[in-house]
């Protein structure tokens, strides 16, 4: 008796555990330069996902934190290996120079995703 029960223990608990997302989370450093307010760039998650996310979210700051810029950052297309990212400067109305960019992200892979903003850094 006591196995039939540990049987089914482990049933719900894989079937449970199969509703759960998966999450990926990440952080990279890339250079970027631009004419204009903004640019666009391919962001590589360096991790293997099993599948494309279905959800990624991303900020961008200055790696030197010396710096005031700020970015207002769009998810343009998610891919298995990385994501396309629109960068557009805040307080800028025109481009920049070559400048080390930290951009933080995290993705959800799963059809039960309940997302809020308690994930943001």
């Amino acid at each position: 008796m006591k196995s039939i029960w540990f049987v089914l223990i482990v049933e719900v608990m894989i079937v449970v555990d199969s509703h759960r997302p998966l999450t990926g989370r990440g952080s990279i450093d890339l250079y970027l330069t631009s004419r204009n307010v903004e640019t666009m760039a391919e962001v590589p998650y360096r991790m293997c996902m099993p599948k494309v996310p279905d959800y990624v979210h991303a900020t961008a700051r200055p790696s030197n934190p010396s710096l005031p810029d700020k970015f207002n950052v769009t998810i343009l297309e998610i891919k298995r290996r990385s994501f396309v990212v629109k960068f557009e400067m805040v307080e800028q109305a025109t481009g920049w120079d070559r400048m080390r960019i930290t951009v933080d992200w995290f993705s959800y892979i799963g059809t039960n995703v309940k997302l809020s903003h308690d994930h943001e850094r």
